[in-house]
This record gives C-alpha cells, structure tokens and sequence, in this order.
C-alpha cells in the first residue's frame, strides 16, 4: 500500500475557516452522512512543497477528486473509501477504515474531503492511470489523474477563470475547497509530516 496514517495533534488544535466549513481529524467523520465524500492523496516534495492528486472528469473535461455520492448506510469515511476505490482503480493501493482516523480532513457536513499522505512520490500516477486503461479497466467516471501542486490547488480554488492545462476545478468542488484557506490546510499538512 502506499498510502500513509498521519498522527500527532488533536482536533482542539485544528481551526475554523468559515462558520460552516471546519478543519478535523478523519476520526470525527465517522459518524457523519454529508452527500460527498472524497479523498485527496498528497505527499511532501524535496523542496517542500506538496503536490496532490486529483483527476479529471470524463463526461465534463473539469478537474475533480477522488470522491463521489455517499449512500444512506455509509458514514463520510466508508463512502470516501468507495468512491476512492471506484474512482482510482487501486492505483495508490487499498484503504482501510481503521487506517483514516488520525488523517487531517475538511467537511461543511454536506461534503468531506480526507487529505491522505502517500509513502512515496507518485509523479507516476497518471502513466499508471493511463496504462490500467488500456488494460481494458473501465475507469468510468475519471479521463485521466492529474498531479497539482499547493499553488496551483490554491489558485484553482480562489480564482474560478483560473486554468490548469485548460481546464477549470468542478464549480461545486471549487466552492467547498474556496471556503478554507488551502494554504493554512497545506501548513498543517507540512506539520503533521513532521510530527511523524
């Protein structure tokens, strides 16, 4: 598996960005049912900086995440897991659901986005992405993975005639995402992984 647990700092250290959209630990969405769930894979470049993987959506040519519906039985991190999966063809590996609970996540209630730290640089992703659909895999709702940098993610959020490669972040996405402050999210990631 590639991906990684984050440890270290507890919900009461984690601020508020907007009165309705909060930064916690994936623990506390254990019993939350928003309508979205998703996870953002990420890991920590050499120079510091991260990068995080999204994709691209092959009905509207808009930049997404890993994420989608969640079903009425599932809690925010079981349907994450789902779409996750569905989503990715397992090219980062499988997720558990005991191995979410210490990972920094963004929710509003209605959606959730779990921010999860790979083992290693997966700049690859996309050739792999590719290759499983070639393979004859039908990667259904997803065109291809695309790699963002923290500015980059920061600039599709905060500016919506922003384009990365010609393409805009889904509305619906950019709106949840524009109500943190992605730089503050993308510090606290950095911390985490020093606190590791």
């Amino acid at each position: 598996m590639i991906l990684t647990k984050s440890r270290g700092i507890s919900n009461q250290k984690m601020s508020s960005f907007s009165s309705s959209t909060r930064i916690v630990f994936s623990k506390s969405l254990f019993t939350l049912r928003p309508s979205r769930a998703a996870i953002v894979p990420y890991w920590i470049n050499q120079d510091g900086t991260l990068s995080f993987v999204f994709a691209v959506d092959s009905k509207y040519g808009d930049i997404t995440d890993l994420g989608g519906g969640v079903r009425k039985y599932e809690s925010a991190l079981t349907g994450a897991i789902r779409e996750f999966t569905e989503e990715s063809h397992n090219i980062l590996g499988y997720l558990e659901l005991n191995e979410l609970g210490c990972n920094l996540s963004i929710t509003d209630g209605k959606m959730a986005t779990i921010f999860v730290k790979c083992k290693e640089d997966t700049k690859y992703l996309p050739d792999k992405f590719r290759h499983t659909k070639l393979l004859g895999s039908q990667c259904g709702e997803i065109e291809c993975i695309v790699i963002i940098s923290e500015q980059e993610l920061y600039n599709l959020t905060k500016n919506y005639r922003y384009r990365l490669k010609n393409r805009v972040l889904w509305s619906r996405i950019r709106r949840f995402y524009s109500s943190v402050d992605i730089k503050e999210v993308s510090s606290i990631l950095k911390l985490l992984n020093q606190l590791q």
